[in-house]
């Protein structure tokens, strides 16, 4: 059985009451995780748990989902980035699934495009024939515009301003929501959101300070980076902008360079931690970012 992931969400009540094992496919993994939590919220007394493949074996997902659900919770397990398994683990996922028959929920996240040719290979053709499968293709340009930018704003953007952020971000929708919170944060006191407000706030900023920054990261220069952060901080460069920066760069550069998944999740989780510091904490600002380009610098060049 197999879905667009907008047919999924439309019959998502029937679906979800006979059937306990879905396989999403598809670049857009932020409506994959949007769509879980939708089933989620369908359910009753239901515990997500998130786990990264290269965190478990198959054995600890046997554990997580029981044959018998032995307590009142649903349990959700949510599998990412199933695609960078090996062949053998996917292997002994397809006998585990032949046996299974609980009640509770298993979501694979195979988070890459699957061509029509793929859908009949081994190692993919059980879960195409087996599960509810569910297409989560890339949105167009023109639906970020129309569909997804209406629903997160709670202020106005001009049609200019709505074509101009998605340029910035190359359709990205992670990176769209970062700038889309950085102009609610930025613009308090305007109720349209103009393409001059835009360029303001989300183009790439004319501080090369911020790009070496980023390069100190990369080459794992601590002592610059403590210095450049001070001239930044003391030419009142906003934390946050340069925070914003730094996750845009590295955003890119998973989409375009294949940075190992370990990495990019900690890298990813790091810089959200400190967001929310940075915009929760009114003091020391400058040493809560300077632990996290600390932190990013560790991270980045471990072998």
């Amino acid at each position: 059985m197999e879905y667009n992931y907008k047919e999924f969400v439309k019959n998502i009540n029937k679906i979800i009451n006979n059937h306990k094992i879905f396989f999403f496919y598809g670049e857009n993994s932020y409506y994959m995780l949007e769509t879980i939590n939708l089933v989620i919220s369908k359910l009753k007394n239901a515990v997500k748990e998130i786990i990264y493949s290269w965190e478990i074996d198959v054995e600890d997902i046997i554990k997580m989902v029981p044959t018998m659900n032995l307590f009142t919770q649903t349990v959700v397990i949510v599998v990412r980035y199933f695609n960078t398994t090996k062949k053998s683990f996917k292997e002994q996922i397809v006998d585990f699934l032949k046996l299974y028959n609980g009640e509770n929920f298993l979501f694979l996240l195979y988070e890459e495009k699957i061509f029509a040719k793929e859908k009949t290979e081994p190692s993919l053709s059980f879960f195409f024939a087996n599960c509810v499968a569910v297409d989560f293709p890339n949105l167009t340009k023109q639906e970020i515009i129309t569909e997804f930018i209406p629903k997160k704003i709670d202020f106005e953007l001009t049609e200019q301003a709505k074509e101009l952020l998605c340029e910035y971000v190359n359709n990205d929708l992670w990176l769209l929501l970062n700038e889309i919170e950085k102009l609610r944060y930025f613009i308090t006191d305007k109720k349209v959101v103009s393409e001059e407000d835009v360029i303001k706030c989300c183009s790439e900023y004319e501080f090369s300070e911020i790009q070496q920054l980023v390069n100190g990261i990369v080459n794992n220069d601590v002592k610059q980076n403590f210095d450049l952060l001070n001239k930044l901080i003391s030419n009142k460069v906003n934390e946050i902008q340069i925070l914003t920066y730094i996750y845009k760069y590295f955003r890119k550069n998973f989409i375009f360079k294949k940075i190992p998944l370990q990495k990019v999740y900690r890298i990813m989780k790091e810089i959200q931690t400190t967001d929310v510091k940075l915009k929760t904490i009114s003091t020391n600002k400058r040493d809560i970012l300077l632990n996290c380009i600390l932190k990013l610098t560790q991270i980045y060049n471990e072998s």
